[in-house]
């Protein structure tokens, strides 16, 4: 599994790389999840929370997402630092969260520095095995909100919800990824310019479900085009 966890994301970076280099590719970013569409949600624990804070545990919906996306989704930074290549490490235990994260979980304080973990299930545990909490992740930096807004076409989570946010392949993530490109245009130009790459970086590469992102999310930004799941 980790051999093929490596063998992925060397054959993403090298697909987005090349992509990036294509004169009809404005912008370009990958996640587990594209705005609007389900995101797990977790219970979480805050690590030192005070009473005015309330409860140490909150429901949050987890998101895996590479360092640019937050530029490439216009999601400017409020505090602290976004994801970048010191995130990437197999012990990296760092993330960043939204606004709404901040005012629901931490009324408004700082929250660069702060710690969080995935909770152990509430039910008793089977057969004997004692399930454990996640590892505690520190919060680095926040960004705002895609929260509607006219005329910005990519501010697209209605209703905004408290959203940690992780770098892919960390334990337990999925092994396929959502291609967002911003297009110089229209899709039918790059589309066949998106399937060449794929097959010349890897043969093995899928490409599913090719689509603008109006088409899997919304009908706002529909200048974008989301080449859903990226399968080996």
């Amino acid at each position: 599994e980790e051999e093929f966890r490596r063998r992925y994301t060397s054959t993403v970076n090298t697909l987005v790389e090349r992509l990036a280099a294509e004169p009809l590719v404005a912008r370009l970013t990958f996640a587990e999840q594209l705005p609007r569409m389900p995101s797990p949600v977790r219970r979480i624990e805050l690590e030192g929370a005070s009473e005015s804070e309330g409860s140490t545990r909150h429901s949050v919906q987890m998101s895996a997402v590479e360092p640019g996306f937050f530029e490439a989704f216009q999601m400017p930074l409020l505090a602290g630092r976004g994801l970048d290549s010191r995130d990437l490490g197999a012990n990296a235990n760092t993330i960043v969260v939204n606004s709404t994260f901040v005012e629901k979980n931490l009324q408004g304080r700082s929250a660069v520095g702060r710690r969080i973990r995935v909770a152990a299930p509430s039910e008793p545990a089977t057969a004997g095995k004692i399930v454990e909490p996640g590892p505690w992740l520190e919060i680095v930096g926040v960004v705002r909100d895609l929260v509607p807004q006219q005329p910005a076409p990519l501010n697209l989570d209605n209703p905004t919800r408290p959203r940690v946010y992780q770098p892919p392949g960390r334990a337990g993530g999925s092994p396929s990824l959502y291609l967002a490109v911003q297009a110089r245009a229209g899709l039918e130009s790059l589309i066949p310019v998106v399937r060449r790459i794929a097959a010349e970086v890897d043969p093995g590469l899928r490409l599913h479900e090719l689509q603008s992102l109006g088409q899997a999310t919304s009908e706002d930004a529909r200048f974008w085009t989301v080449f859903a799941k990226v399968v080996l």
